[in-house]
């Protein structure tokens, strides 16, 4: 017999997944289409036995026997596909998927993600579960009756309905739907009991279900203006929610302005939805295709050269750069690299970044792939492109002492940083070996812009006579 059973239950399963097929492949109404199927298998259950009742013995009787505490092994197994049932909807990536498709299927294929697989299997465990639930009744009658199941797709919906599963789709849970299930059985056991006639229980469970649907769409048009707040909608994604601007009705522009205002604001809308689009797609896909830089000073054409030549790679690539520029200020910095990371970059790239502890504390925690470009960043674990500052400033200064030149100044940057004392070592290197006292060489920790600023000084120190042992500073 239990080839018989799984027969059976492959057999729901198989009518499942015509359902399920039909209702993606022509978007008829799945409701239509598990009414047209539902009545198609009752009628080859006809045909098979021959409108009458089989007989098949206590073969499956164990199912229905209590074990323990009057319970049975049919409501144990009831009890556990309920609880994976429950876990596979809240704690899935699939469960969350099946919510997002009834809340809204659009933005679901916008996402990035094909409904129709997931609507098919959805069908097919259905009518695999209905196999086993008619199981589970052949093991207590001991027969098979074609008759069995008439009227219970009305209870079934009931159930669903009081156990707060909404009709529209986005909203439901299976633990609930299986106190719906208790409540519908406590009220037919009630009505039994009372000695209700069969239309009685009839109209009061028809009764029951036009209520439960009201209140469903009651609820539903309500929660919307309870998360408005006048200018927001709510409007259900794939498994959460997106707030868009309402934007006025065109009826309230002025006359004249209706179809143009109208179309901007239509335009507005497809534009909004296809940034809402492109994030929900990089969400699935974990790539945003956006490498973020952040440089100290977008100015100083060293950096804007270093910016076009990393823009002009990235775009070779299918990538966009997004460009920060923190002007050496560490307060600064941490808030651009805060809003790169939010933005789910795919990569990060830094130039010259300060050595404050809480930055280095910063980019220690990032686990974006990252560059650091200029100078080394101790505690940071990420790749470096680094410049030989110190050998630069080095054969700089030898170029001019080369040429005779021995009065030479030296603008090394700020003084705190790595990059700064690197230059200045080179330039002292350079002096050293050409013999030329230090005390015959001026330096200025100063930026460019700062640089730019004392020509003035600069001008007086150059044509006015001064001690060889002066060195002017800022």
């Amino acid at each position: 017999m239990l080839p018989a059973a799984l027969l059976g239950m492959g057999c729901a399963a198989l009518a499942g997944t015509l359902t399920g097929s039909i209702t993606v492949a022509w978007r008829i109404p799945s409701f239509i289409v598990s009414l047209g199927v539902l009545e198609m298998a009752r009628g080859v259950a006809y045909q098979l036995t021959d409108s009458r009742t089989a007989y098949i013995g206590d073969a499956f009787a164990w199912l229905s026997e209590p074990v323990a505490f009057g319970i049975s092994p049919a409501f144990i197994i009831a009890l556990l596909v309920i609880v994976v049932a429950q876990l596979v909807l809240t704690r899935t990536v699939f469960g969350r998927y099946l919510i997002g498709i009834g809340t809204n299927e659009e933005a679901v294929r916008l996402a990035g993600i094909d409904p129709r697989p997931y609507k098919i299997l959805v069908f097919s465990l259905m009518g695999l579960l209905a196999g086993l639930a008619a199981l589970f009744q052949i093991s207590r009658l001991e027969a098979a009756d074609p008759n069995a199941g008439s009227g219970l797709e009305l209870q079934v919906i009931a159930a669903v309905v009081i156990g707060g599963t909404s009709l529209m789709g986005g909203r439901g849970s299976v633990i609930s739907t299986f106190f719906g299930v208790l409540i519908i059985s406590v009220l037919a056991a009630g009505l039994a009991q009372i000695g209700a006639s069969e239309p009685t229980k009839r109209i009061i469970t028809g009764a029951v279900i036009v209520i439960a649907v009201v209140l469903d769409t009651y609820r539903s048009r309500r929660a919307p203006a309870d998360l408005n707040n006048g200018n927001h909608q709510r409007c259900s994604g794939a498994g959460g929610y997106f707030l868009y601007h309402r934007f006025p009705r065109a009826e309230q522009d002025p006359p004249g302005e209706r179809t143009g205002a109208a179309q901007g604001r239509s335009g507005d809308c497809r534009a909004g939805l296809r940034a809402q689009c492109a994030v929900a797609r990089s969400l699935k896909a974990r790539c945003t295709a956006t490498i973020g830089l952040l440089v100290p000073n977008s100015v100083n054409p060293y950096f804007a050269e270093l910016a076009r030549g990393i823009e002009d790679g990235c775009e070779r690539n299918g990538y966009c750069v997004i460009l920060c520029n923190s002007d050496d200020d560490p307060r600064k910095q941490r808030s651009y690299l805060r809003v790169l990371l939010e933005k789910r970059i795919d990569g990060l790239i830094v130039a010259s970044v300060g050595e404050e502890a809480d930055l280095l504390d910063s980019l220690a925690s990032v686990r974006t792939p990252m560059v650091i470009v200029d100078r080394a960043l101790a505690g940071v674990d990420a790749d470096l492109v680094r410049i030989d500052h110190e050998q630069g400033a080095y054969l700089a200064t030898r170029h001019l002492l080369e040429l005779g030149h021995q009065d030479i100044a030296c603008i090394n940057g700020p003084a705190h940083t790595s990059v700064a004392k690197m230059r200045l070592a080179g330039f002292h290197r350079a002096l050293a070996q050409a013999g030329v006292p230090c005390a015959r060489a001026a330096w200025w920790t100063a930026t460019l812009p700062a640089w730019a600023a004392m020509a003035p000084q600069r001008n007086c120190w150059a044509t006015t006579a001064r001690p060889r042992s002066s060195r002017p500073t800022t």
